[in-house]
């Protein structure tokens, strides 16, 4: 049974498409915060999607614009996409990245605690849904399960910087944080 199961297992590991995202938001809870900004790139390709979010009329805590330096100001344009729009092209985004033969792995930092629950959340506000079959990795679970440590402990950018990988100028945006973590 072992076996079988090990062998189902790299089956389905043999089929996923590894797309690493992030979301930046208006808050600190992964129930009441709303994307204000979502990054991804499918690791087999380089190709990337990125987008901030008009979340009229919630606006963001200071406490994330200070983090992230998106303010209520950039997230309220109308000519930014809302989160259906933006919803829905991610979504298609990961789908193509997979192809037919193919299932997306979503690949966030904390993304079991953090970004998977807003996806998950923001979408079925929306109106639209992650298909059931899509698998996720919490590269913040796995780097506690299997690295010490490091400095800093196991935040993004404590694993980089001891992967030798560079910081991001414009670290804890979207479309930045991804790459790190893509390059981690």
């Amino acid at each position: 049974a072992a076996a079988a199961a090990a062998a189902a297992a790299a089956a389905a590991a043999s089929r996923a498409a590894p797309i690493v995202y992030d979301v930046e938001t208006t808050g600190l809870s992964a129930i009441t915060a709303r994307i204000v900004e979502v990054a991804a790139v499918d690791v087999a390709t380089g190709r990337s999607f990125s987008t901030l979010v008009n979340v009229f009329p919630a606006t963001v805590h200071p406490d994330a614009a200070a983090v992230t330096g998106i303010t209520t100001v950039m997230v309220h344009d109308p000519s930014l996409p809302t989160w259906a729009e933006a919803g829905a092209a991610l979504l298609r985004f990961c789908a193509d990245a997979a192809g037919e033969e193919r299932v997306p792995l979503l690949v966030a930092h904390n993304g079991a605690r953090f970004d998977d629950r807003l996806l998950a959340n923001e979408c079925a506000r929306a109106g639209l849904a992650v298909p059931s079959d899509w698998a996720t990795l919490d590269t913040l679970a796995l780097a506690r399960s299997a690295v010490p440590p490091p400095p800093g402990g196991h935040s993004l950018a404590a694993l980089a910087a001891a992967l030798g990988v560079p910081p991001a100028a414009d670290a804890h945006r979207a479309l930045a944080d991804v790459a790190t973590l893509a390059a981690v």
